[in-house]
């Protein structure tokens, strides 16, 4: 009976200490958990935690119809449609192309501007260029930009290749027409040559559409420069140069020029041919041959017309060590004082 009550009076104490803790601690409101992702309101004041947006009013840059070399510009404006601050990283330039923004940096709802510069190239033709545009936007953080022109010619002229002769009269040269296709006046401002053996009269005060050029071929000179190029200047704004190459026709044309001897052994003698073409068809004669290192000689030769045939003959000398080839200079002297080179190459077998 004792230990009956003493078991009750546990139960009950039990009960007590329940009810007490369920009514300090299970009957409270649950606590609320703390939000640590900050909403778009609260983060308003810190746009660099949100992404930025660029758009490009267009993408695509046509130049058009432009001159060899000519330089043109361009701009394209761009937005930062984003909530966060919109950086330029780096800007990928191409050839002949210059590309820079206003800032490097851009607010939310900011416009900016992109400038290209581009230097045309001096060929004729259709070009593409692609500077990149990196920037800080997730979503597309390279842009690029695509640069199209046709680079025609705004100034011609005529001749563009000039054929010299050295028997004729200032050379057979013939004037130089040089002309605008688009009605710009411009005046010419300079005139070069290659070895300085072409000059022209001009007068860079006056501006016109159309020049002709009175060329003057240095008839000393020319011999020693038997081609190169004319370079004329002038001021118009979409072609500032025109080049017109020449070439110089030779007294004789040897053929060919080096000679070749193949697969050859020492002391044992090889034939090739030699043709001397006299192109301004001078009566002239063969007075005597010679070699520089005495390994080439003149076996016969004929003539045909005013051109001549040579059959030559090589002997090369044993081989030194490790040589795998021996070279000659064979010399044709004649009747007129002047000298023919060929160089003539021996290849051990």
């Amino acid at each position: 009976m004792y230990n009956g009550n003493i078991m009750r009076q546990l139960w009950i104490k039990t009960i007590i200490i329940c009810c007490a803790f369920f009514v300090l601690f299970g009957c409270q409101e649950p606590q609320k958990p703390v939000n640590t992702i900050k909403t778009p309101e609260a983060n308003a004041s810190a746009p660099n935690t949100l992404p930025p947006v660029i758009e490009f009013e267009e993408t695509e840059l046509d130049f058009g119809l432009v001159g060899p070399g000519t330089s043109c510009e361009k701009e394209i404006k761009f937005k930062n449609t984003g909530k966060g601050i919109l950086k330029i990283n780096e800007i990928i330039l191409c050839c002949g192309v210059m590309a820079s923004t206003d800032k490097e940096q851009y607010e939310p709802n900011e416009t900016g501007i992109l400038k290209i510069e581009f230097q045309a190239p001096g060929a004729i033709g259709t070009f593409e260029r692609q500077p990149i545009v990196y920037t800080n936007d997730p979503v597309n953080p390279q842009i690029t930009i695509n640069i199209f022109c046709d680079v025609v010619q705004k100034v011609v002229w005529e001749p563009e290749k000039i054929k010299l002769l050295l028997n004729e009269e200032n050379a057979a040269c013939p004037d130089l027409t040089i002309k605008c296709i688009d009605g710009q006046e411009f005046a010419i401002t300079g005139i070069r040559a290659t070895g300085n053996c072409v000059t022209a009269d001009y007068n860079p005060t006056i501006k016109k559409t159309e020049h002709v050029l009175d060329l003057k071929v240095d008839m000393e000179k020319l011999p020693e420069q038997m081609y190169g190029e004319i370079s004329v200047k002038m001021n118009h704004p979409e072609g500032n140069i025109a080049t017109i190459f020449f070439d110089v026709v030779p007294k004789y044309t040897l053929s060919p020029k080096p000679l070749y001897f193949h697969r050859m052994k020492a002391n044992e003698p090889k034939k090739e041919t030699i043709k001397i073409i006299n192109n301004y068809k001078d009566d002239i004669e063969i007075e005597s041959t010679s070699s520089k290192e005495k390994c080439v000689k003149l076996i016969e030769y004929k003539k045909n017309g005013f051109d001549y045939e040579l059959e030559v003959e090589m002997t090369l000398p044993p081989a030194a060590e490790d040589a795998i080839k021996f070279v000659d200079i064979f010399y044709i002297n004649l009747t007129n004082g002047e000298q023919l080179a060929v160089t003539c190459t021996g290849y051990y077998e």
